[in-house]
């Protein structure tokens, strides 16, 4: 039996969930059953509570007074950072628009962040995709929204029958519909 240096086994451990990219034609299913086992591999190595020193230095853990709040918080950062590790590790192809919306809306302060795996998952299954060919003859691929819970974007307003663009000043697509979006002036 071999014998693993402790802080090489904790170093490795991080490695793998933090670097663990979901392939290219792998399925939500699959990627989120390997994410699951690299979490446990990472719960069972440094336990949920390594996160807390990190907590308690955010703003939102430092404006509850209540220690039962505290605590809460701390005990759900752990899946809170799980669930952003697997957005994040997520293919982006498929998923970027929706990270991209998340972070938009988290520096809007809407707390529409998954706050688990399951959560970001249930979340990710709700994205369609279609492939569109390139002018270099690649594909494509552009997510897109299923239903019409899709998170707001910074250059939106809502309008009588939806969004209205900046880009174009209609309010009959999204921007990630729009099929001249490419061909939008843009300063250097």
């Amino acid at each position: 039996m071999r014998s693993s240096y402790p802080y090489e086994v904790v170093a490795e451990g991080l490695q793998k969930i933090v670097n663990m990219k979901q392939y290219k034609e792998e399925n939500l299913v699959k990627h989120t059953e390997r994410f699951k086992h690299e979490k446990s591999v990472i719960k069972t190595i440094l336990g949920i509570n390594f996160l807390d020193k990190f907590v308690e230095s955010t703003k939102e853990f430092q404006h509850i007074s209540k220690d039962k709040e505290k605590q809460k918080l701390k005990a759900e950062a752990f899946e809170k950072w799980m669930a952003a590790l697997y957005i994040k590790n997520s293919d982006q192809r498929k998923y970027g628009s929706l990270l991209y919306d998340l972070q938009i809306n988290h520096a809007n302060k809407q707390k529409k962040y998954p706050q688990t795996v399951s959560a970001a998952l249930d979340v990710m299954s709700k994205v369609k995709f279609n492939l569109k060919e390139t002018g270099d003859g690649r594909q494509n691929q552009q997510a897109k929204f299923i239903n019409e819970e899709r998170p707001s974007t910074s250059f939106a307003q809502r309008g009588k029958s939806g969004y209205k663009r900046f880009c174009c000043g209609s309010d009959s697509h999204m921007l990630y519909e729009y099929d001249k979006k490419e061909s939008i002036p843009r300063d250097q």
